[in-house]
């Protein structure tokens, strides 16, 4: 019989936590087991942020986690509403984490008390599972996230809540910033106007769940001239219910394209924001070796404590440097297809 460090097939995880080194010590335990951890964040709306962004395997949420919301709200946002596995801890039972229905956590997704590595994997492995076997289209959503990147017109995916949960790289281009900036954003307001040229609000046109068309003048986050035809389409469940909601902004006439002073603005924009992050970067990165060849020094007990705070700013680093690739990814995009220069 494989141990369960045997099928962890690479999964990556998403930790949320409010206790640093709770975080820590669980990446650590996480990372031998041969999980890849690609984040963590301390309270609620950053989980879900993150969680849009990364698209982990699997989030792990601590029952203490702090809002805005309760933590099971936020593992049903995370499950429900991005499609990603979730797996609250608990050290001791919580009324509010109980299955309500069949839209509640199950059992399965709710480890409570001391664990060890095991009990952690075979959990883990176990609503990665369960999750597979309800959701069978989530190969397909990622199928649509890799076309929706060769589609030269503006895609999005939202939640049922409007919020943005994707948007290919063109998109982000035209919006004038990365991709991580627009995640988890309202669309009407950010990518969509707030109301048709006719002035109808565009929120009620949402409320009614059914395909509609608008046109826009701008992208009014990016402050760009595009002109835009959007066609939003409600994606519905098994039960028929809108579960979420595919937009697409294709250019109208000589207005898909920015003037050459815009073409100028955005990739200027782009490139303060690359120089920015290079240069944080290296003044976290500098101080932090200085700490953890200093910690060499201290009684054992600190020593680990301190290295584990490292690790944890090391992650959030790793997590600005993915912020700068996807920064440099956009400027070439623009520059190849848009034929932008400065």
């Amino acid at each position: 019989m494989d141990s369960p460090s045997d099928t962890t097939e690479g999964h990556t995880v998403l930790l949320a936590d409010p206790d640093p080194l709770t975080a820590a010590t669980l990446s650590l335990r996480l990372q031998e087991l041969g999980y890849a951890v690609v984040g963590a964040a301390a309270k609620s709306d950053g989980a879900l942020a993150a969680a849009a962004a990364f698209r982990p395997d699997v989030v792990i949420i601590s029952a203490d986690l702090p809002g805005p919301g309760s933590p099971r709200e936020t593992a049903l946002g995370i499950r429900d509403g991005l499609g990603i596995p979730v797996l609250v801890t608990a050290a001791h039972p919580v009324d509010t984490l109980s299955p309500d229905g069949e839209e509640g956590l199950s059992p399965q997704e709710i480890l409570v008390g001391l664990f060890g590595p095991d009990d952690l994997a075979c959990a883990i492995e176990a609503v990665i599972a369960r999750h597979r076997a309800r959701h069978p289209c989530r190969e397909w959503v990622e199928a649509f996230r890799q076309a929706a990147e060769i589609v030269p017109g503006f895609i999005m995916l939202l939640g049922t809540d409007r919020h943005i949960r994707f948007v290919n790289l063109s998109g982000a281009a035209m919006a004038g910033r990365p991709r991580d900036a627009l995640i988890g954003l309202d669309a009407v307001g950010t990518a969509l106007p707030l109301s048709d040229r006719d002035g109808g609000d565009l929120r009620r046109r949402f409320d009614e769940e059914q395909e509609f068309h608008v046109a826009a003048d701008c992208i009014p986050i990016g402050r760009c001239r595009f002109s835009l035809r959007w066609t939003c389409q409600p994606v519905r469940d098994g039960r028929g219910c809108c579960a979420g909601w595919v937009c697409s902004g294709t250019g109208e006439g000589d207005g898909a394209s920015p003037d050459a002073s815009l073409q100028a603005e955005i990739l200027l924009r782009f490139e303060k924001n690359m120089e920015q992050l290079a240069i944080l970067n290296d003044r976290i990165r500098n101080p932090l070796q200085v700490i953890a060849a200093f910690a060499e020094f201290a009684d054992d007990d600190i020593r680990d404590k301190i290295l584990l705070q490292v690790k944890a700013i090391n992650e959030t680093v790793r997590q600005l440097d993915q912020g700068w690739l996807e920064s440099a990814t956009i400027r070439e995009y623009l520059r190849k297809h848009h034929r932008m220069a400065l």
